[in-house]
């Protein structure tokens, strides 16, 4: 799975844009008709976890192993791309 994060600054995601996966199409639909994606909208870096986790991302029921595959992708991604910022 591949997924693009913006950054607003340091601390927080602007947005994500998914630009491929390999999941299961019936898993992926349940997430986009959830709009979980959304959740990741000007949300702080560190809160980028499950709400199970301690974090602010809501995982959709049913497709509980694809949401956190997303939350692992995101959040290491733009902890990647703070590094990168002077």
């Amino acid at each position: 799975m591949s997924i693009l994060v913006g950054l607003e600054d340091k601390s927080t995601i602007k947005n994500i844009y998914v630009v491929n996966h390999g999941e299961n199409i019936g898993f992926w639909n349940i997430l986009i008709n959830k709009g979980y994606f959304g959740q990741f909208v000007q949300l702080n870096i560190e809160d980028t976890a499950l709400i199970c986790d301690g974090g602010q991302i809501d995982a959709v029921t049913g497709a509980t192993l694809s949401s956190m595959s997303v939350v692992d992708i995101v959040r290491e991604a733009a902890l990647e791309k703070v590094k990168l910022i002077k």
